[in-house]
């Protein structure tokens, strides 16, 4: 039943392109139980089921999914609606999943351009039923968001430290790097502060670093927190809604990433003894590989 469900849909999802714009229609599947079991999904491939080794998530609201052609491919497109509200999902990269974690970089808001293939695109009318949507290439460019997952090179920035010494995320090529977003207002980050300790230190005496990046909601906050805990290792203010936590998409914290020496993340959203294990288990990996 699921399967002819699923088949069914993709059937209907027609396309057609108008004069100015590229429009989809969205069929809607009653839910997620429609596709599988358990009713909750982080993504979906768009088959007959879900893809193994997916952690599922539960859906704000109704589900519904089309195939778009643009530019020089045909992407697949969730709209996630729940009430006034709606977010959108696109395939960006045709691997036929929808990667709906909250900081996703095939999630977008409705008003939210989006990058294909080096054009941008923004959903320029949806039908009041919501069964189908017009998107228009948009004159403001975009850059594409980059992916936030492990195995992809963490995305790269340049910064001034509190201590007014400028650097770039490339300087630390050959050097495992961590880096904390956290805030002196974040109970669950000061927690960390013993084990972030540890694994600075533990890092210096090999050649790595570990980089707080402080999103409290003034300057005179964050200095006033590394006094109060005695934080000694490299600190850059990003303010609340600084560049850097932006890049990141950081919606929660605390938020720490592991990358590795060439540059791509080995890690992310680790804590206490899961932290300084992954850290430990990539030193060894690379130095044995040396």
């Amino acid at each position: 039943m699921k399967k002819a469900t699923v088949i069914a849909f993709l059937a209907l999802a027609s396309i057609a392109v108008a004069a100015v714009g590229y429009e989809a229609d969205l069929s809607s599947i009653d839910g997620a139980s429609d596709l599988t079991d358990p009713p909750l999904i982080q993504g979906v491939k768009l088959e007959s089921g879900m893809p193994p080794g997916i952690e599922p998530i539960e859906p704000a609201g109704q589900p519904s999914y089309a195939r778009l052609s643009i530019g020089r491919g045909e992407f697949t497109l969730l709209l996630d609606r729940d009430g006034d509200d709606a977010q959108l999902y696109v395939d960006r990269n045709g691997d036929g999943k929808l990667l709906a974690a909250a900081d996703s970089h095939e999630r977008f808001t409705l008003d939210e351009p989006f990058n294909i293939d080096g054009t941008t695109y923004v959903v320029t009318s949806i039908s009041p039923d919501g069964a189908r949507l017009t998107v228009d290439r948009s004159d403001d460019h975009v850059d594409p968001k980059p992916p936030l997952l492990v195995g992809y090179p963490a995305p790269t920035f340049e910064a001034i430290d509190v201590d007014g010494n400028p650097f770039a995320l490339t300087d630390f090529r050959g050097e495992i790097l961590v880096l904390d977003f956290w805030a002196g207002w974040c109970t669950p980050c000061i927690e960390e502060l013993d084990i972030l300790d540890l694994v600075a230190a533990t890092l210096s005496e090999r050649g790595g670093a570990l980089i707080g990046i402080d999103l409290d909601r003034s300057f005179a906050a964050f200095l006033a927190a590394v006094d109060e805990h005695g934080i000694t290792y490299r600190q850059v203010y990003d303010g609340p809604d600084g560049p850097i936590s932006t890049l990141y998409r950081i919606g929660g914290i605390p938020m720490i990433y592991l990358i590795d020496e060439d540059g791509i993340i080995r890690g992310r959203d680790l804590r206490g003894e899961e932290l300084i294990g992954a850290v430990d288990a990539l030193r060894n990996a690379e130095e044995g590989g040396k």
